[in-house]
């Protein structure tokens, strides 16, 4: 058995909710990983810390308020969405079409921008070899081709 299956069973193992097969084999495992029964101790120390503790009775109709709050929360969460007037979802609306109708109109205008306009000569320039520089002089080949004095060479 692997440590990660025998660990999912150790809170059954400890409740006593094993059956016989399976706590059998957990067992075995136990005899043979020193890691699992540390773990295992470890969780009946804080399973013996818990059992040991001082229980105390909850007050008269503690039950019973929890549930009526609970209840009471449920009714108010959808009472107040009912009973908000109606202008008042109307501005939501139109405040939420007025912020989705500006990003639209800015999204259009930060992409509607058109690249400036190239004459021919102009591209075959930018991809002419004359322009280009094998190793700028603040590059690692730059400061390379500077110290090997192949500046000149082609």
């Amino acid at each position: 058995m692997k440590c990660s299956v025998a660990t999912k069973m150790f809170s059954e193992y400890i409740d006593d909710e094993l059956a016989p097969e399976q706590k059998e084999i957990v067992d075995l495992h136990l005899r043979e990983c020193e890691t699992c029964r540390n773990e295992l101790a470890e969780l009946l120390a804080v399973h013996g810390i818990f059992t040991s503790a001082e229980r105390f009775p909850a007050p008269y109709g503690f039950s019973t308020r929890v549930i009526a709050s609970l209840t009471e929360r449920k009714r108010s969460v959808w009472s107040s969405f009912f009973v908000r007037p109606v202008f008042l979802r109307a501005i939501e609306v139109a405040f939420a079409l007025i912020i989705v109708i500006i990003g639209l109109i800015s999204g259009n205008l930060l992409t509607a921008r058109k690249p400036p306009f190239l004459t021919s000569a102009e591209v075959r320039l930018s991809f002419a070899l004359d322009v280009f520089e094998a190793a700028p002089s603040g590059s690692i080949g730059g400061i390379y081709v500077s110290m090997t004095g192949v500046e000149n060479e082609r």
